[in-house]
Formats: C-alpha cells, structure tokens, sequence
C-alpha cells in the first residue's frame, strides 16, 4: 500500500512539475500588433469628444504624398509637429506645418489653440512669419481640427491581416498589413457632412483604399517609438451636366493618390508643453 501511495504522489510531484515548467504560449503577432496599435490610439485619445479626461502628446510627423488629377502630377512633402495637452476642461494645441510643393512654393503654418470646454478663449495663425487674423478662417475648419488632432483610424483586431515581428537594437518593430477597406468605411464615417455637401451640389465621390503596409516600433517597455503607415488611394467624382465646367466633357474625373505618412512619438504626459509661437 505505502509502495502504491508513494508511485501516485512520485506521479503527481512530476505533473506538477511538468505543468510549471510549461512555457505559456506566445500569444499570435496579430495579436501583438493590435495591442501595440491600441496603446497608441489610447495614449492619442483625449481632447474633444474622447473619453480621457485629461492626458497630453508630442508628435512629429512627415507626410509625403503623389497626386494625379487631370493629368497633371502634385508631389508634396509636409512635415511638423502636433502637442496637445488637456486638463478637466482646459485644452491647450499647437500644431506647426511646413508644406513643400514643388514649383507651387511652400509655407509654414503655425496655428494655436486654447479652450475651457467648447469655447475658444485663444487663437494664433501664423503663416510664413505673419500673424493672420483668424477671421480669415472659417470656425468649422478649427472644430475638425480640434476633433481629430491626430487622424489615425481605430482599426479592429480583423483588420491586421499580415503582421511579421522582429527585434532590432532592444526595440520591437512590427510590419503589418491592414484591411484597406476598413479604413476606406473610416474615411466614410469621418466625411459624412462633406459628402452630403457634394451630393446637394449635384457631386458624387467614390473612393477605395489599398491595403496598407505599416510599422510600429517600440522600446523595451512597449513605448510606441514611431510609427508608418503607406497609403494608395483612389478616388472618382461624378459631376452633373451643369456642373461641367465650360468646355469639359468628362462626367467623371479621377483623382489618384499616394501617400507615405511618419510619426515619431516624443513625449506623453506631464513632459508636454504647449507654447504660443509668438
């Protein structure tokens, strides 16, 4: 009996052990990539109509993009800085961007921003050196900016369809494949009233967007470090016959464009300062 008692627990002992010794397994890199997505668009998710009441970033960022429209081609390249940092109430934004177009020059764009609540209680718009009054500028385009400061889409975990992950100098980098249309239905939802203007002006837009390569790196402590996305998209509007203007017979025209987009995270949180640029 003793000899069969001590087989049962020797048994037992080893299960256990073999139990502990079990690795956990690795979760999938689909999985990895949507939480490092994720942590970004909750660190990016406050100011008006999000649900972090208080938080602050500091984002660079590079825009390069390819345009054919009409037969002519538009390369731009923009580039600058996004801060915001909000408090209860209190909303501070400063947002620089220097824009490059080639034979069409460029200008720099400052523009500033403070808010308790929904009311504007400070503005500056500085273009290429020179205060402009904000007169100039319709509120709406202030609304839409404060809206979405930063317009990642926040795609669903579905929506990475391709995720290959590496380790380079103590940094995790993930290059993915998203589901173009998911932002093509993002892009839907986020026109909604610009699209209901066309349509009262006698104007269709049909667009859709290619799947998307993107990288996101982060440090050892799954700080996002930078992030990129590359985007094709296209998009055909459709004119009424007295839209037309004079002497163009092509109902529809096309617009095709091209665009690689980079962010560089500096800062989160209380390291945050927003300043006036003048």
């Amino acid at each position: 009996m003793l000899k069969k008692i001590g087989i049962i627990l020797l048994a037992l002992a080893l299960l256990v052990s073999l139990v502990a010794c079990t690795p956990e397994p690795e979760p999938e890199p689909e999985e990895v990539a949507f939480d490092a997505y994720t942590h970004i668009m909750q660190q990016l998710s406050i100011g008006p109509g999000q649900d972090a009441e208080s938080g602050a970033y500091d984002i660079d960022f590079v825009m390069q993009m390819d345009m054919w429209f009409l037969g002519e081609e538009i390369q731009t390249t923009s580039s600058g800085n996004i801060k915001m940092i909000v408090d209860g109430d209190r909303i501070e934004s400063a947002m620089t961007m220097n824009t490059d177009m080639g034979e069409l020059g460029t200008n720099v764009m400052e523009i500033y921003m403070a808010l308790e609540g929904t009311t504007l209680i400070e503005m500056q718009v500085v273009i290429d050196g020179e205060e402009v009054s904000e007169e100039h500028f319709p509120s709406e385009m202030f609304d839409e900016m404060l809206d979405s400061a930063v317009n990642m889409p926040d795609f669903e975990k579905e929506a990475f369809q391709t995720v290959e992950i590496e380790e380079v100098n103590g940094n995790t980098v993930m290059h993915m494949v998203l589901d173009g249309q998911m932002l093509s239905d993002f892009v839907i939802e986020a026109m909604g009233s610009a699209l209901g203007e066309l349509d009262a002006l006698g104007m269709g837009l049909t667009f859709e967007i290619d799947d998307i390569p993107m990288t996101i790196t982060t440090d050892a402590a799954d700080n996002p470090l930078s992030m990129t996305m590359e985007m094709l998209m296209r998009m055909e509007i459709e004119m009424e016959d007295a839209m037309l203007p004079e002497g163009m017979e092509q109902e529809n025209m096309e617009m095709i464009v091209s665009a690689t987009i980079e962010y560089t995270f500096n800062a989160f949180g209380e390291s945050v300062e927003v300043e006036m640029f003048v």
